[in-house]
């Protein structure tokens, strides 16, 4: 019974992201906040997420940096209360910084004014809570042509470190500032998008799938559309396929995403990563050498991709090396810990799968089926009440839950219903 159940668990793995460390060699990891609106005008309300997502894209292209993903900031903020709509200052950046694991929090806020916009950017020292001149800019352009404003603060951030990045670095990070021009209503969509995504529910797939595919409909050679909708859609049909639904119709259309993602940026580490993780995921069987080889082709583009390191570790039934190795390189990536919680379930490391799960819920309190894995662990050690609970749970956040209505059964077989 126990391996029924286990089968059952580690069909439901979904995709999503977790917290942070840092290794014993010191390296600059740069979290980016969102920007501040002087003019508090609605019209331009959404640059405040676009010059973060835009800055976190940029600067990921530069293999000397490692960058925190924008949802991983957003979850530590809400979870110690350290922001009121996305702003804060350089006393609460340093604990936030800490949190993150991160050297440096890039903060900024924005003026337009006559069809210009200015940016304000200053980087804060994690460490001391300083900011230096050296890492205080403002750069000033059209809204027309704001991609080279964009192009220009990754520019100003990476000669502050004493960064020169390669010919290759500066073009990949010319496609994604292009691709993700803050005054165009494909990239009003993506964000969106990515935020629906970032939610990791079935419900959230389907209205993010819909999102990119209407900024697709606007610009159908939007390399980093095609990328988010091929992941989008083999979640939701990952999630229909440990729920005991048809999932195939999803599989097919992420892998056609992910061929037109490589189609346009094939230099892009984030797209090939789309395509080996559609591999890594394909059931019944992954395919480990397409997923390898596509996640091997991300890593050769920019090593610091954690999600390439997660592919390779899923495509292998769950690598532990390879499930550190994305920890390290992102420690905001969720399901490193959800894969981590199982592979100590089967090892019977019980009390390390509960660890690993309880983080992976903390980050994601709405992910019902990491309720189930945990209620199961708990049920392992004949914790009862607890287990009850935390199923109790997961099956109010998703009713129909198939592996979570086993697991209460033998909750309340073991428990005598109490």
């Amino acid at each position: 019974m126990k391996k029924t159940i286990y089968s059952l668990l580690l069909l439901a793995v979904v995709l999503i992201s977790s917290v942070p460390a840092r290794s014993g060699q010191e390296r600059l990891r740069v979290a980016v906040n969102s920007f501040d609106n002087l003019n508090n005008d609605k019209k331009y309300a959404h640059l405040s997420a676009g010059f973060s997502e835009a800055l976190t894209q940029g600067l990921f292209q530069i293999k000397n940096i490692l960058v925190v993903e924008r949802q991983g900031l957003d979850r530590i903020m809400r979870e110690h209360e350290l922001a009121q709509a996305g702003a804060i200052d350089e006393k609460s950046a340093v604990k936030t910084g800490r949190l993150m694991g991160a050297n440096y929090l890039v903060m900024g806020k924005y003026q337009i004014a006559g069809g210009n916009v200015r940016v304000f950017c200053r980087l804060v020292n994690v460490e001391t809570g300083a900011v230096s001149r050296d890492h205080s800019f403002q750069v000033t352009g059209s809204l027309d042509g704001i991609f080279t404003v964009q192009d220009e603060l990754v520019k100003r951030i990476t000669a502050s470190f004493g960064i020169s990045p390669g010919t290759d670095e500066r073009r990949r990070v010319e496609t994604v500032n292009r691709e993700l021009s803050l005054t165009k209503e494909e990239f009003k969509l993506y964000l969106q998008a990515r935020k629906e995504f970032y939610l990791a529910t079935p419900d959230s797939y389907q209205r993010a799938i819909i999102l990119y595919a209407k900024a697709l409909g606007i610009n159908g050679k939007f390399a980093l559309a095609w990328a988010g909708l091929a992941t989008a859609n083999l979640y939701k049909g990952y999630e229909r396929s440990w729920n005991g639904q048809s999932y195939d119709e999803e599989y097919f259309k992420a892998l056609a995403a992910a061929r037109q993602a490589i189609r346009f940026a094939p230099n892009l580490s984030e797209t090939n990563c789309a395509m080996a993780l559609v591999h890594a995921y394909w059931l019944p069987r992954p395919k480990r050498k397409e997923a390898e080889e596509w996640a091997r082709k991300a890593l050769a583009i920019n090593e610091n991709n954690a999600e390439a390191y997660f592919a390779i570790s899923k495509a292998r039934g769950g690598d532990l090396e390879y499930l550190k190795k994305t920890i390290e390189k992102d420690p905001q990536y969720i399901l490193a810990y959800n894969w981590l919680g199982l592979v100590y379930q089967k090892m019977n490391m019980i009390d390390k799968a509960i660890e690993m799960h309880r983080t992976s819920i903390r980050l994601n309190p709405k992910w019902a089926l990491e309720y189930a894995n945990l209620a199961y662990c708990l049920f392992l050690q004949k914790k009862y009440p607890e287990a009850m609970e935390n199923i109790n749970r997961a099956l109010q956040l998703k009713p129909d839950l198939k592996p979570a209505h086993v697991i209460k059964g033998m909750i309340v077989k073991a428990f005598g219903g109490r």
